[in-house]
């Protein structure tokens, strides 16, 4: 299927977030060399969440949700931002294509989700902008705002 996404001047604003603070930088210093992208990042907390997309324009999050409590990753973040943001597109970064856990971030808010990282920061740059766009259903219109 060909991708329809007109390409514009304005850069997608990310939020990334990590409870691993050195996974948190290493993401957000990739994905800021795109010009393609804006990116914000924090501690994988919802206060803190909030309280960035409080005060700065966002329309991605990506979120680690690969912090496991009792072998399943808590997606508790993903669903408070779901509900105080659902205009905010979430992607989800696991480490395990468990089907049961994939079906719950999809519950909790997502609208995509990468077993790795490397998959959103390791394309060239027109893909990577129409991998976030495409997958969080965002479009020319929304990328202008």
């Amino acid at each position: 299927m060909k991708s329809t996404f007109v390409t514009t001047s304005k850069p997608i604003q990310v939020l990334v977030a990590d409870s691993n603070r050195m996974q948190c930088q290493l993401l957000g210093s990739a994905l800021r060399r795109r010009p393609e992208f804006q990116v914000t990042s924090c501690v994988l907390d919802p206060e803190a969440i909030l309280h960035v997309i409080g005060s700065t324009p966002v329309q991605v999050a990506v979120l680690n949700a690969d912090d496991p409590r009792d072998g399943w990753p808590d997606m508790t973040v993903v669903r408070r931002l779901h509900l105080a943001h659902p205009e905010v597109a979430k992607i989800i970064l696991l480490d395990t294509y468990d089907r049961e856990i994939v079906v719950n971030a999809f519950r909790s808010g997502a609208r995509a989700y990468s077993v790795s990282p490397g998959t959103l920061c390791g394309c060239s740059a027109s893909a990577s902008r129409v991998c976030i766009a495409d997958r969080c259903g965002l479009t020319a219109n929304s990328c202008n705002t």
